[in-house]
């Protein structure tokens, strides 16, 4: 036998005894699990002990080849099983190929200290706003639920992720999310003004009503909010209360055209011709084609 020979039986010889302890260590930890786990495990130590008494009786004439498949075998018994997660040291074989971005915030978030994936979850937010701000709204959602991958409790993230749905349409899946950021930041008006905004899209004028409501009664001096939530009250059929939310539009800027056009249209809907008129007036000064559109329909 060739002194190389010689010297690779020796070594695979310590690699087989150090083997047989991992695995009757792996095969005490599984004991908890029970199962198949703890079965593998301890049938692959006794395959380790059996090739390592075979390779000492015959290290004459035995070849190297058998002795690393047997390692092998009693290694790929134990490790491709289905683990109980509880047991450390051995992880479970995923179902499906997560994607690197995936993967990438899912290592993040667990191993990372809580300042770590708070700064991380800044970064992907950052990174988000700079897509939204390009109008790439596709990516910076992505972005934001990056970082609620990282801080769930993340509410800008919450509601800039509600803001770049709606900004691609997907208005049912924008009104979860700002739901859930209205739940972190309730007095937050914006988040129930976009909400409202979806509700709008989608024809849903009750809804809409209701959520411009809650962003007026958060922020009462905000013009256009005062004018959208009359505009959703008198497409909802609430006539007396656009006419307050409309009145208080006009109050807080007395020149915007549109909104003395809703409130005509709001008086003659509600048989008050003189009042429409009245707003026609003020509206020939301010936008002379809105004021012949609503003329034409108190003329009708």
């Amino acid at each position: 036998m060739s002194p190389e020979v010689d010297s690779a039986r020796v070594k695979l010889e310590q690699e087989l005894r150090a083997g047989e302890s991992e695995l009757l260590r792996i095969a005490e930890q599984a004991k908890s699990s029970g199962g198949a786990l703890l079965s593998a495990a301890e049938a692959a130590a006794k395959s380790v002990r059996q090739a390592d008494a075979d390779l000492t009786a015959a290290k004459a004439t035995a070849s190297l080849v058998p002795a690393y498949a047997v390692l092998g075998a009693a290694l790929l018994a134990v490790f491709p099983l289905k683990a109980d997660p509880s047991v450390p040291g051995i992880r479970s074989a995923p179902h499906a190929s997560p994607t690197p971005t995936a993967v990438a915030s899912k290592n993040a978030n667990a191993s990372a200290s809580p300042e770590q994936a708070a700064a991380a979850a800044k970064a992907a937010y950052d990174e988000g706003v700079d897509y939204a701000k390009s109008g790439k709204f596709s990516d910076a959602a992505e972005a934001f639920a990056r970082a609620l991958t990282l801080n769930p409790g993340y509410a800008e993230a919450r509601h800039e992720l509600g803001y770049a749905l709606f900004r691609q349409g997907r208005y049912d899946d924008a009104v979860a999310a700002l739901k859930q950021a209205r739940a972190l930041r309730p007095k937050y008006a914006e988040t129930h003004r976009v909400m409202a905004q979806a509700y709008e899209a989608k024809g849903e004028w009750a809804a809409a009503a209701k959520a411009y409501g809650e962003a007026a009664f958060l922020e009462p001096r905000h013009a256009l909010t005062q004018y959208n939530y009359g505009r959703a009250l008198r497409k909802s059929g609430s006539r007396d209360s656009a006419l307050e939310a409309l009145g208080q539009a006009v109050k807080l800027k007395p020149d915007w055209a549109a909104a003395h056009y809703e409130l005509g249209l709001l008086y003659l809907e509600a048989g008050a011709p003189e009042m429409a008129a009245a707003e026609q007036a003020k509206l020939a000064a301010l936008n002379p084609g809105l004021a012949e559109q609503l003329l034409r329909k108190i003329r009708e």
